[in-house]
Order: C-alpha cells, then structure tokens, then sequence
C-alpha cells in the first residue's frame, strides 16, 4: 500500500510494507486553457491500482501496477469540483466555470479506459462526495440558480447505472463526508444565502 504526497510539481510516495520514501518522476504536464497545470489545488481519488489527481482541468493518472503516469483533460475545466470513486469508477461531478455553476459529472471507468458523462439533479460547487457499497453520494454545496446553499443530494448507483436524489437535512455548504461500514456520514458545513 502506497500513500502519495504531492504539491502537484513534485511527487513523493510513502510505501506502508517496506516503509520507505521515494520520490517518483513528475506527472506530465499539460496545458488548459493556454495556463500550466501546477496553479490549482489539486484533489486525487482511486480506481484500482491506479490514482487520479486533479486540478478541475487536468486528471493526471498515477499507474502504481506499471509504475507510470498518464494525463488526460476534462471536457470542460472547473474549480470547486467534486471527486469520488466507487469500483472501477471515479466520478468528476459539478464545480464552477466563469460564474456558471455545472451539472456536468464526467466518469472514467478503469475496466474499459473510456469517459462517459452525466448531469447533477442541480448545477453546483463545493458540494462533497463519498462511495459506500456500490453508491456515490454527491451533497450539499452552493448554487448560483438559487443564489443558496444546498441540500441535495445526487446519488449514482454504478450497478445499475442509474441517477436518484435525496435531501440532506439542511443546505449545507463546505461540510465533510466519509463512509462508515454502510453509512455515508455528513457533518458540519454552513448555510450561505
């Protein structure tokens, strides 16, 4: 099991079996629009043997089975996005671009290499993302249509294929997610609006 630390130019991987550090050659590097890469915070999820950093533009590919990088560009670039994975799936879901928050989720499924995409009951940003079994749960987060916080919830079940939603108790924006045996556990988070 490998942990992989990062400031987006450089790369330093921590192995949990020999305990040992090194640090592994950059990520490609590639342009959106007309920018470098490295400016934006990056966030990273995981399909199989292989780890997905972001920016909201660029999705670069950590292969740990061949030991080599890969890079591929979103169909359309964000900030604020959400990121998750659930089986052979990671899910890029919502985020902002020039004012306009998005429904566009893009999915790479690992077992074929092939990117599909899908749309967010409601365009937002900020909004967090946890998998428990074979669900992503997509919450909360902020909308420009209704000038507002969020209580929604998209959830995208990825045996069936199929998209449902649900309500958070409240709108929140900037909570935390995580899953616990079956449950997927959301806390904190403010109203905005």
């Amino acid at each position: 099991a490998r942990a992989f630390f990062s400031n987006g130019m450089e790369v330093d991987v921590y192995d949990t079996v020999t305990g040992t550090w090194t640090s592994n050659t950059q990520p490609p590097i590639l342009a959106s629009s007309g920018m470098a890469t490295y400016d934006r915070d990056w966030i990273a999820t995981t399909v199989g043997t292989k780890a997905l950093f972001t920016n909201g533009f660029d999705v670069h590919t950590y292969d740990d089975a061949s030991d080599s990088w890969s890079a591929a560009t979103l169909a359309q670039g964000r900030r604020n996005l959400s990121v998750a994975s659930v089986g052979a799936k990671a899910i890029f879901a919502g985020g902002r671009n020039a004012g306009v928050d998005l429904d566009l989720v893009e999915i790479y499924d690992d077992s074929t290499g092939s990117w599909t995409t899908a749309q967010l009951s409601l365009g937002r940003m900020g909004a967090v993302a946890t998998s428990v079994g074979s669900k992503v749960l997509i919450a909360g987060g902020y909308s420009s249509l209704t000038l507002d916080s969020s209580d929604v919830v998209d959830i995208y079940d990825s045996a069936s294929g199929v998209w449902s939603t649900a309500t958070l108790s409240a709108r929140r924006l900037s909570m935390e997610a995580v899953t616990i045996g079956t449950k997927a556990v959301f806390v904190g988070g403010q109203r905005v609006g």
